[in-house]
């Protein structure tokens, strides 16, 4: 078997009985309760406004306060979530959507940048994310990378491509500490193939593995992350322009896909 194994033993809690327990306050039976199959998860405020825009959302209140909203792209029922961010809680969010319905998964995001090819502003497409995080572990023995979905991750280069936005494909370094973030981690991480840093890719590939749940991603490097100094640059208008050229993007790829 490719990849780390899987670990077998039973949960306490399952998302199947959050869900039940969820659609009980609600004086409402667990289908009642679902969403499109197709899903645009972000952690920034901003992305999640563009999405919802695009599709013409609407929030579904039962779930965490305006965090979850659903509509139509070109005719096709899509969701939005905005997440928590971090592993540990993304993860927990990513667990509960796809129990509610979702199977097919395009995060968009922002990310540190490694290396003298970078620039503020880029678009990196994931095709590996390298674990320096604790969720993944829970899910699967001593692991070190997952990849994306074929599938997604064409559908989301297919989609940046017909619209013109120049990407670079690459892997992400998933950290839960980004104030841990050493010169020798750095070094290697980049040996590794990693192109950029943020804090939850790798839980995310590796609970849509587990689940058995096509995922892609895509970040825009929203600072610089060097041997010697560090760049932010959160607010530039490039960061802006670019994240709402991929949230189109993300929800093209998923309609289309």
């Amino acid at each position: 078997m490719d990849g780390p194994a899987r670990k077998s033993e039973p949960s306490i809690v399952t998302p199947r009985t959050f869900h039940a327990y969820l659609a009980s306050r609600q004086n409402a039976p667990p289908s009642k309760l679902r969403i499109p199959s197709r899903l645009v998860l972000t952690y920034h405020t901003a992305m999640f406004r563009k999405a919802r825009q695009r599709m013409r959302g609407r929030y579904l209140r039962w779930y965490h306060d305006k965090r979850l909203a659903v509509g139509r792209v070109n005719g096709v029922e899509v969701a939005v979530i905005q997440s928590h961010m971090g592993s540990a809680m993304a993860g927990t969010m990513l667990e509960e959507v796809i129990q509610f319905g979702a199977r097919q998964v395009v995060e968009v995001g922002i990310c540190g940048g490694l290396g003298p090819s970078l620039e503020v502003g880029d678009v990196i497409v994931v095709d590996d994310a390298l674990v320096d995080e604790g969720t993944s572990e829970h899910y699967f023995e001593d692991p070190s990378k997952f990849s994306a979905s074929r599938r997604t991750l064409k559908a989301v280069e297919r989609s940046l491509t017909a619209a013109g936005v120049e990407y670079k494909v690459g892997g992400i370094w998933t950290t839960d500490a980004p104030y841990r973030e050493t010169k020798a981690k750095l070094t290697r991480f980049q040996k590794l193939g990693a192109l950029g840093v943020d804090m939850e890719t790798s839980a995310m590939f590796a609970i849509a593995t587990y689940r058995g749940v096509d995922i892609g991603s895509v970040q825009v490097v929203s600072d610089l992350v060097g041997k010697k100094d560090w760049k932010p640059a959160f607010h530039e208008k490039i960061v802006a322009a670019r994240s709402d050229a991929v949230v189109k993007r993300a929800l093209d790829a998923l309609v289309k896909a």
